[in-house]
């Protein structure tokens, strides 16, 4: 428990370690080199082991999940024994998703904080430490339409669905332009596709559904190209690899995170699709027109 008189103590620690973080990021790692093994070395053995030894078990009808599937991955492999209430004060929670996916301590720490600020998990009368998977499934919170392997919200709904659409990750898959596996070209062209005839998203909303799909490409693709001198590194991930993550919810047979995915990189790969999204609904407009 953190009480009154150490929260000022205990936020600038975390602020200095999040600067710190941030700056490894930014700062080429030739200037930070050691005889010693990175700490993402050492979180890609801790991966590895943790991923042995926690099989998949696949949910039954009755188990509590949620729209995203990299938390309903972790409920199948038996971390929400170790993660059971999503206490976004506890520091080990932030760590396991950093071990698990191979995400940044900015990345990690944004994403726990920030999700459960936009839950508003105080309006539905629970505390924080109440929270369960199925409440990432209200809707207009996190969770938002347009989803590209989940089906819209019914009207009048207040929880969106938390199993995959079969229809919809089919139609993604599809998107790929060589049949092995989607790049941020791919998917900029999946979601423009399915932003037609549905309502618009808010630009917060529009801003998360780039995001994930920034964070899929970002954990488990592969360099394969260039896209321009901004962003030169386009990445793909392989279908095989996509489709037990997505459909089944679980980690691909054999995969530990190789890379570590940070915070900038994850909103510089969200800025360009969007920026080839809107060259997409450009050129349909003008081929309209």
């Amino acid at each position: 428990m953190i009480y009154p008189h150490n929260l000022v103590a205990w936020a600038i620690r975390w602020l200095v370690v999040l600067v710190g973080k941030c700056l490894l990021e930014i700062v080429p790692s030739r200037f930070f080199w050691s005889r010693s093994p990175s700490s993402f070395t050492i979180r890609r053995r801790r991966a590895s082991t943790l991923h042995g030894s926690h099989p998949y078990i696949a949910p039954k009808d009755s188990d509590d999940r949620s729209p995203c599937p990299a938390l309903n991955t972790l409920a199948n492999h038996g971390y929400m024994y170790v993660l059971p209430s999503l206490q976004p004060r506890r520091p080990q929670d932030i760590r396991l998703l950093r071990e698990a996916f191979g995400l940044s301590l900015p990345l990690a720490t944004f994403l726990t904080l920030g999700g459960f600020a936009l839950l508003h998990q105080h309006e539905t009368g629970a505390r924080l430490t109440e929270i369960r998977l199925s409440d990432l499934a209200r809707h207009g919170r996190i969770e938002h339409d347009q989803s590209l392997a989940h089906d819209d919200t019914l009207p009048g709904e207040k929880y969106a669905p938390c199993r995959p659409d079969f229809h919809r990750l089919r139609a993604l898959l599809d998107s790929s332009h060589n049949g092995r596996g989607l790049t941020l070209r791919d998917v900029a062209r999946a979601r423009v596709l399915r932003a037609q005839g549905v309502p618009q998203l808010d630009k917060m909303h529009a801003e998360i559904a780039r995001g994930e799909m920034a964070l899929v490409l970002g954990i488990f693709g592969t360099p394969v190209g260039k896209i321009d001198e901004e962003y030169p590194e386009e990445q793909q991930v392989a279908l095989d690899m996509l489709l037990p993550w997505w459909e089944q919810e679980r980690f691909p047979q054999g995969w530990v995170p190789t890379k570590r995915q940070g915070l900038l990189s994850t909103m510089r790969m969200s800025a360009v699709m969007r920026r080839e999204m809107r060259r997409l609904e450009s050129a349909e407009k003008q081929l309209a027109s």
